[in-house]
Formats: C-alpha cells, structure tokens, sequence
C-alpha cells in the first residue's frame, strides 16, 4: 500500500496556501497548519488503497537539477485532484526507442524527464507511442533563478502529463494547458495546482481505455475501518490503528427474547 501521509495531505494545505490572498494574515496561515496537523493525528493521513494490476503513468526521472521533493508536490496535487495513478522513478540514463521504454515499464503513459543541452523544446510529445519528454535544460535557457525554475518545472510537468493523458484541452483558460508563444518565459505565468474539472473528466476516460484506473484514496483511519490498511508505520498510525481494533470498554449487549426466538 502506498502511503501519501507526507505529501497527499500536505498537497492540500500547501495548494491553500498558495491561492491564499496578499492580505492574508500569519495567524490564518497558522490555523490552516493547525489544523492539518489535527488532521493528521485524529486520521492517520491519506493513503491509497492497493489495486493489483492497475496500470500507472510512469515518470522516469534521469536527471539531478531538480529535487524530488518538486515532483511529489505536482504529483501529489495531480493525485489528489485527479486521481492518477503515478510511479516516480530515477532512472540512470534513458535511450531511443522510447516505444521500448513504454512497454519494458508497463506503462500506460511513460513521462521522461532530462537535462540535455541538445534540444531547445521544453516538451516533446508522442502520443502514439504513449511517452513525452520534459527537458530542464530547456527551462533553464535563460538562466532563471532555481525558485523561478522550480516552479516552472511544476508547470510544464503538470503540462506535459495533462497533454499526454487526454487532458490538452479545455473549457477554461487559467489552466497548465494554456496556448503559449513567448518563450520558456511563459512558464512562470501558468499556475501548476489548476487543472480544470473537464480535463479531469477527460484524463479518466484516457487512462481508462490504457488500463489506468482512478485510485481510491482515504484515510488511514477509514482503511482499518474496512480492513484493508497496512501495518502502522509510525507513532501516529499506531495510535489510529490502536484506536479503531480496541476492544469496546462498555460492548453492546443483547438480551434474549423468548418471544423472537433470540
């Protein structure tokens, strides 16, 4: 079972914080961390429940410019806001055909992400083939600060999973999938945590017909409810754990009725 306690549930408080307006206090900013603490301790966090042969939408990482903790802040939000099915792995060097890649990590879409000098397109797309590349050198081609070119990786990693998972087009225009035309620039005004319902809806019935099904996300606390979750794997899982397979202090009593026969 994969648990997202670190970067599903944060996924939401850090996508709050971002929307949060120019006047937002310190205190409201406090109380939302508050409050997702709460979360964490009485639930367990969120985790995924397991589906044996769902097919995931790879990401092959063969670069080190980017941190991991980039990709699991768009992949969480991606997970959480459309329940994709996601595999993050590094990858020591990536090779043509990208067909064969596909089919050696038995993707339904494979994402490769690089860091080559050779090639000025930010993303490359093969949707016959079912795999895209995301280029960081691209990104960087005009030399951005590292925060400018962390969020500008979100966003053309949002990007590039949206155009090649059916979900390139839609009805809204603040969206990762926006038109643009002035350079790798452009990046840094679309908004990664924004993916509209319609490319929702559309990304679904993509990953579908490929053999990725939407994943079933709950709590910690739920999965021991159905009987499902895995062995805690910390303190505040132990406890959530220990609180729902307690044995009631006052159990419930039933009293024979001759009349019922019970």
């Amino acid at each position: 079972m994969k648990v997202c306690i670190a970067f599903l549930a944060a996924a939401q408080v850090m996508s709050c914080c971002v929307g949060a307006t120019s006047n937002q206090t310190l205190t409201d900013r406090q109380k939302l961390i508050k409050e997702h603490r709460e979360f964490i301790i009485r639930t367990g966090g969120y985790v995924i429940k397991p589906d044996l042969g769902n097919r995931a939408v790879v990401i092959a990482n063969a670069q080190s410019r980017i941190p991991t903790k980039t990709f699991r802040r768009a992949l969480g939000y991606l997970r959480f806001a459309a329940k994709i099915n996601f595999d993050l792995r590094d990858v020591p060097t990536v090779n043509e055909p990208y067909a064969k890649m596909v089919q050696d990590t038995n993707a339904s879409v494979l994402v490769i992400v690089v860091d080559k000098q050779d090639s000025s397109a930010p993303i490359v797309l093969s949707p016959d083939e079912r795999w895209c590349i995301v280029n960081v050198a691209a990104l960087a081609s005009d030399n951005p600060g590292d925060v400018v070119l962390q969020a500008r990786f979100r966003a053309a990693l949002v990007r590039a999973i949206c155009y090649s998972c059916g979900g390139g087009s839609s009805k809204n225009k603040a969206v990762p999938t926006a038109p643009l035309s002035g350079g790798v620039g452009d990046y840094d005004r679309l908004l990664p945590e924004s993916i509209a319902p319609d490319q929702v809806s559309f990304m679904s019935a993509y990953l579908l017909e490929l053999g990725s099904r939407p994943i079933t996300r709950v709590t910690y606390e739920v999965a021991c409810q159905e009987g499902w979750a895995a062995a805690p794997t910390n303190k505040i899982q132990q406890a959530v754990w220990n609180r729902v397979h307690a044995i009631p202090d006052k159990p419930m009593k039933i009293e024979f009725d001759p009349k019922k026969g019970r």
